[in-house]
Order: C-alpha cells, then sequence, then structure tokens
C-alpha cells in the first residue's frame, strides 16, 4: 500500500480534533503564509475533512468505486488513497493491472506539481538574485524542470484514463 498508515484504523475522534486544530491554526496564520503554503494547508485540510466525513473504513468496494467517481477534481492524495483501497479488494488481476497504472500516472501528475513549485521558487531566486548561482545555472534548472513537466504532460491525459478506469470498475468484473 501507498500510505504510511492503515486508513482502517483511523480514529475519527482524533481526526475530528486534528482537523478543528488545523482550521484554527490555518486561520490564525493565514495573513502571513505564502500562497504555496496556504495552497498546501489547503490540500491537508481537503484531505484530513475526506478522512474525517467519508468514513472510507466502512465502505464497501462498491462504496470505493463511487466515492472515487464523484470527486469532482483531482486530488492525488484522496484519489490515491481509494484506489488503494479498491486495489486491496479487486481480485481479478487486469483490473488490478489497471488500478495500477492509474496510481501510477497520480503519481506523475503529483510529480508535475511538484516541478511548477520547484519552477516558481528558482523564478523567484533569478529574480531576487539572492543565492549564490548564477543566472544562466538557475535558468538552465528552470529549463530542466519544464522539460520534464512537458514530457509527463505529453505522455496521457489523466482525466481520460480515470475514466476509462471507472468504466472497467463499473462493469462488474471486479
Amino acid at each position: 500500500m501507498l500510505l504510511p498508515y492503515d486508513p482502517k484504523e483511523i480514529n475519527l475522534e482524533s481526526l475530528k480534533e486534528l482537523v478543528v486544530i488545523l482550521l484554527e491554526l490555518y486561520d490564525k496564520l493565514k495573513p502571513n503564509l505564502e500562497k504555496d503554503m496556504e495552497n498546501y494547508l489547503k490540500k491537508k485540510l481537503k484531505f484530513y475533512n475526506f478522512l474525517n466525513y467519508a468514513r472510507i473504513n466502512e465502505k464497501s468496494l462498491y462504496g470505493l468505486i463511487e466515492l472515487f467517481r464523484v470527486q469532482t477534481e483531482i486530488d492525488y492524495q484522496i484519489d490515491m488513497l481509494l484506489l488503494s483501497l479498491i486495489l486491496e479488494k479487486i481480485v481479478e488481476k487486469e483490473l488490478c493491472a489497471q488500478v495500477n497504472s492509474m496510481i501510477g500516472l497520480l503519481a506523475k501528475y503529483e510529480r508535475v506539481d511538484e516541478l511548477k513549485y520547484q519552477i516558481r521558487k528558482l523564478q523567484t531566486e533569478l529574480i531576487s538574485k539572492k543565492n549564490g548561482y548564477s543566472k544562466e545555472i538557475i535558468q538552465f534548472s528552470i529549463e530542466e524542470r519544464e522539460s520534464e513537466m512537458r514530457e509527463i504532460e505529453a505522455c496521457i491525459k489523466l482525466t481520460d484514463e480515470g475514466v476509462k478506469l471507472l468504466k472497467e470498475l463499473n462493469s462488474g468484473k471486479i
């Protein structure tokens, strides 16, 4: 499993307390947060809220598939969690391979987000000139990351693959 914990062992009461604490902390810190940190905290809050309210530890395979289907936007952490749990319950080998493939695609697209963050940081360094690197080195580093992003994005369309996977999961060959 891709997760450092077993979602079936999540203490919902502690999770609710964690969400409340994180929300309070986020509200206090929000005025001083950089945009990247704000986005990071929002994603974490969304994930913990999902864990708290989706009650994934109580879902059947079809309930997990339905949770995956109704996701309105790609959320790598939630999607990978749901697909990992779905994978544990599937017996059909070809379908397992498709789910594993989708998990791999999600990891690649998560990498694109990491690269975008790195590029923004490098561009900030390039403008501020506060580091010890030459403009050429920073520009080369930016270009390398942009090239890697283009390669990943050119490979495949994540939403198309998600639609195909859902079609297979709903076909009843589980």
